[in-house]
C-alpha cells in the first residue's frame, strides 16, 4: 500500500533531479494550479493516519538480519541497572508520576 508521505517523497526525489530553471517553473505553476483546485481542509480535523506509520517487513528477512541491520548491541541487566542508577535525578519517582495525571 502506498501511503501520502511515500507520494510526496517520490515527487520531492523526481523534483530534486531536475536542474532545468524552465522545467521547475513548469512544474510549480501546475502544482499551484492545482492546490488551489482543491478547498483547503480543516487542519483541526485532520489526524495523523495510523497507517502511514506502518512498514512491512521484507519477505524472507531473519531476526537475526533485522539485529545485524540495526546494529543492535544488547545489554545485560547488571550494566543497564549500573548506568540507571548512576543517573542523577532532579525529581523523585513520585514527582514524575504525578506529572503524567
Amino acid at each position: 500500500m502506498v501511503s501520502t508521505n511515500d507520494i510526496k517523497l517520490n515527487i520531492i526525489n523526481l523534483i530534486s533531479q531536475i536542474n532545468d530553471l524552465d522545467k521547475l517553473k513548469q512544474i510549480y505553476k501546475k502544482i499551484t494550479q492545482v492546490n488551489k483546485s482543491f478547498p483547503t481542509e480543516n487542519k483541526e480535523s485532520q489526524s495523523p493516519n495510523f497507517k502511514d506509520a506502518v512498514v512491512e517487513i521484507r519477505k524472507g528477512v531473519t531476526f537475526q538480519e533485522i539485529l545485524e541491520e540495526q546494529n543492535y548491541k544488547p545489554i545485560s541487566y547488571a550494566r543497564f541497572r549500573k548506568k540507571a542508577d548512576s543517573i542523577k535525578w532532579e525529581h523523585s519517582l513520585d514527582d514524575l508520576l504525578a506529572a503524567l495525571d
